[in-house]
């Protein structure tokens, strides 16, 4: 038996080579940068057997190739319902956005952190997937897989449906947040993603529970009073080539 829960909002020489508490000092106010450690960020509560899932090479690409899926179908005008967009990226993976997500996902909390910006991306987006199974979690590509759908399919309709004055600009009322999963999801100015994830078993109801927590940051965020998207003809406004539907 599996259950899942949502939450808005590898390991590579470069991102070590990142002072991250000087990031902290620059982009973070008097937040913590999650990567600047040692940090206050709590651990899990009622958690043991925490383990770093290996995002290799087939788990990064299904995890990319899964998000540009659902950006292509909304900018070609092919998600009923939601306008096409004019000029959406097309995702690749990054070991520093990936970094920063294991700096997270290691704690085993299903919270987000404070602070994960950087140089190359001031303004970080982050989404947050957890799951449940009475049985050891086997088929790690599979169940990211899930995750990262489960963004998109729980919060599109709520846009398509009832707030899609959220497309030209995520305000609190409506509360675009409500969508935040999906709105980050197709941002179109994100054009990077990189994930962790662990497992760890959870005691809940007295039982110990096997667990899955994915962590994907973003290039961009949701911004108070911006657009997540411009509409119109797909690629119109590219300002390079065009790939599927996507600025490439």
């Amino acid at each position: 038996m599996l259950k899942f829960v949502l939450l808005i909002a590898a390991v590579c020489g470069a991102a070590q080579a990142i002072d991250w508490c000087a990031m902290e000092a620059q982009y973070c106010g008097t937040k913590e940068h999650i990567a600047c450690e040692p940090n206050s960020f709590k651990m899990g509560t009622d958690v043991r057997n925490i383990q770093r899932v290996d995002i290799w090479s087939e788990i990064q690409w299904t995890i990319v190739e899964r998000h540009n899926m659902y950006r292509r179908r909304v900018a070609s005008g092919q998600e009923p319902g939601l306008s096409s967009a004019s000029k959406m990226r097309q995702m690749s993976w990054n070991d520093d956005l990936a970094y920063v997500a294991n700096a997270h996902a290691k704690h085993a909390n299903f919270e987000h952190d404070q602070c994960r910006d950087f140089d190359e991306f001031p303004q970080s987006g982050q989404n947050l997937a957890i799951g449940w199974s009475s049985q050891p979690f086997t088929n790690f590509t599979a169940a990211l897989q899930d995750h990262v759908d489960m963004w998109y399919e729980d919060e599109m309709p709520i846009v398509r449906d009832r707030m899609l004055s959220c497309v030209d600009k995520f305000t609190g009322t409506p509360n675009c947040l409500e969508a935040g999963h999906f709105t980050v999801m197709v941002k179109d100015s994100n054009n990077a993603v990189g994930c962790a994830a662990y497992t760890f078993e959870q005691l809940m109801d007295g039982n110990w529970w096997y667990t899955l927590l994915t962590t994907c940051n973003y290039a961009d965020t949701n911004m108070q009073n911006s657009p997540i998207y411009a509409r119109g003809a797909a690629c119109s406004a590219c300002s390079g080539s065009c790939s599927n539907g996507l600025c490439a």
